[in-house]
């Protein structure tokens, strides 16, 4: 198995927030990662290699390990690439990273 592969289909959720209008997706990876996204829009292209989603506008990704730690990394951006294959992120314009201990309250950046 390669390092982060993803079980896409069982382990996806997929839903829209109706409070704030954004998509929402969690994945878990093999490597004990939980990765919540959320957007305005979001897109998926598939192959039968690996699932690229595509996230646009108000993007937040937070990653968490299920494994029970409390660090946790928050990107914001305007635009993200999310490989579910490799767990690579390409995020685009006005991107900030934050470690994140799940004792202290989460902000947004900026605030």
């Amino acid at each position: 198995m390669v390092g982060l592969r993803v079980a896409v289909c069982a382990l996806a959720v997929c839903f829209v927030a109706a409070a704030a209008d954004q998509k929402h997706l969690r994945i878990s990876t093999s490597d004990h990662v939980v990765v919540d996204m959320a957007a305005n829009s979001m897109e998926t292209d598939s192959s039968p290699s690996t699932t690229i989603v595509h996230l646009k506008g108000s993007v937040e990704i937070r990653m968490r390990w299920a494994d029970g730690s409390p660090e946790r990394m928050v990107m914001h951006a305007d635009a993200a690439d999310f490989h579910e294959d490799t767990g690579q992120v390409e995020a685009r314009g006005n991107v900030t990273m934050t470690p994140v201990k799940e004792a202290e309250p989460e902000e947004k950046s900026g605030s």
